[in-house]
């Protein structure tokens, strides 16, 4: 066993009350392979539950040990995720976050506070004002500055950071295409209406879909709206209000260029001819999803791509090809099983008519 040399003196301190369950043959193996008794655990307890209780003491703490790691995990559940980028400074006010120059996943170019948000332009882009107390980088650039983090003096000093809304836009972008279903936003809302006060997981459906969106998406039906003009007009309104955000990522880059507009035309353009929108009356529509590119039309691709068809010909191969897609799919759909049987409703019909008669 190996450990590093900062573990093994906390191991060792008796300064530090260690407390655990299921612990004696840990115990053996760090005094086994480490070579030293530790001093903390000298006079430590040993209590094995098919031991005869001798204290009240002992069945209390067996009995409230249960619940111990369900509590860990509620009280965890509701700290702050390490790592997630800071897209509202407001909720982040006096908190220690960590400022990387693009990807969090890269060494935290400084630490600090956040003092202040500044909203530059109504509903635009974001400013925080921060104060860094540790700079771990010093000859880093952070986006907003034209100097290096040396160049800005002893810590603690301000700085003013510029706050991207790439995934603001993705979230509001969701909401404008996508219709929840009511009866199953009833249920939800109905849910965490009955959820006492104290209760942890007590919040809006608006707090609950941001904080946890895989979680609720897996409990809710959606649909792309019906109506062409009311989806086409939601999400025009969506691209006028966020197209010139000025992107703190890509160095205060407007969020759409040039080719992106041209994009975003084209796009409200196939909505309003309907192609977003789900058909009246379809439980589960996946047209124009990536979906089908894998499952329908790469599979279209590899099996009739070597015939050099005719028109007629491609024609007559994608009717039956449609017939036993669709016999497949709605026997997973309705039945929940794979087909195993003919493709040919002729002879079922058939057979139907002779019982019949």
């Amino acid at each position: 066993m190996f450990l590093p040399k900062s573990l093994q003196l906390f191991l060792e301190s008796d300064k530090v009350v260690k407390m655990g369950r299921n612990v004696s043959s840990d115990l053996k193996k760090i005094e086994r392979d480490l070579g030293f008794a530790s001093v903390a655990f000298k006079d430590h307890l040993i209590w094995h539950l098919n031991a005869k209780a001798k204290e009240e003491s002992q069945v209390s703490y067996a009995a409230k040990d249960a619940f111990v790691s369900i509590d860990i995990f509620r009280a965890m559940e509701n700290l702050e995720v390490v790592g997630a980028p800071v897209d509202r400074p407001s909720r982040f006010i006096e908190k220690y976050i960590a400022i990387n120059n693009k990807y969090a996943s890269e060494r935290a170019k400084a630490y600090g506070f956040v003092v202040e948000e500044k909203m530059v332009r109504p509903k635009m882009w974001i400013k925080a004002v921060i104060n860094v107390t540790e700079v771990c980088v010093p000859r880093a650039f952070i986006a907003g500055e034209d100097k290096s983090l040396e160049a800005l003096g002893q810590v603690p000093f301000h700085i003013m950071v510029d706050l991207a809304y790439h995934s603001l836009f993705s979230r509001k972008l969701r909401d404008a295409l996508f219709v929840n279903d009511i009866d199953d936003e009833a249920m939800i809302r109905s849910y965490l209406d009955g959820l006492p006060d104290e209760d942890p997981n007590k919040m809006t459906f608006d707090q609950l879909i941001k904080k946890r969106p895989g979680w609720v998406l897996k409990r809710i039906r959606r649909h792309d709206s019906p109506q062409p003009v009311e989806v086409a007009t939601e999400v025009q309104a969506l691209f006028d209000t966020y197209q010139d955000s000025k992107c703190a990522i890509s160095g205060g880059l407007p969020l759409f260029d040039k080719r992106c507009k041209k994009v975003a035309s084209n796009v409200l353009e196939t909505m309003k001819e309907g192609h977003v929108s789900d058909p009246p009356g379809v439980c589960w529509c996946t047209r124009g999803t990536n979906s089908i590119e894998g499952s329908v039309h790469q599979n279209i691709v590899r099996k009739f791509a070597s015939f050099n068809a005719s028109p007629a010909l491609t024609d007559c191969v994608l009717v039956d090809y449609r017939l036993r897609h669709n016999i497949q799919l709605g026997s997973k759909n309705r039945y929940g099983m794979t087909y195993r049987s003919h493709f040919s409703p002729w002879i079922r019909s058939k057979l139907a008519m002779e019982w019949h008669h």
